[in-house]
């Protein structure tokens, strides 16, 4: 039986005005999310691309099989939840095209 509450949304993260984030994205079940090179290009180009449009330094990042690792500095006006939903909505659609995929990629991303 489920004791959890149904349809109440997550509160919104709290996040620093400026300063260094983990973040990190997960394929949904853990499945891999980059099935070649040309994948791992694709959605570190993404990362560059948008970075400046939402005031984003990437001082580090870790593009793995099924997850990707970023550490993000972030700035007063820096916007990180539409930085996050750019970046892999934008990869989610190039793969869904390339691979004939269907469902979610990412864990979490509605």
């Amino acid at each position: 039986m489920f004791d959890g509450v149904i349809g109440v949304p997550r509160t919104a993260r709290l996040l620093p005005p400026k300063g260094c984030l983990h973040v990190m994205c997960r394929g949904n079940n853990r499945q891999a999310t980059f099935l070649s090179d040309q994948d791992f290009r694709f959605y570190y180009n993404l990362l560059l691309k948008l970075k400046d449009e939402n005031s984003i330094d990437i001082y580090h990042y870790c593009l793995m099989s099924n997850h990707v690792h970023l550490i993000l500095s972030l700035y007063r006006e820096s916007n990180l939840a539409r930085y996050m939903k750019q970046v892999n909505l934008s990869y989610f659609h190039y793969f869904k095209r390339l691979n004939k995929y269907s469902g979610h990629l990412i864990a979490g991303q509605v």
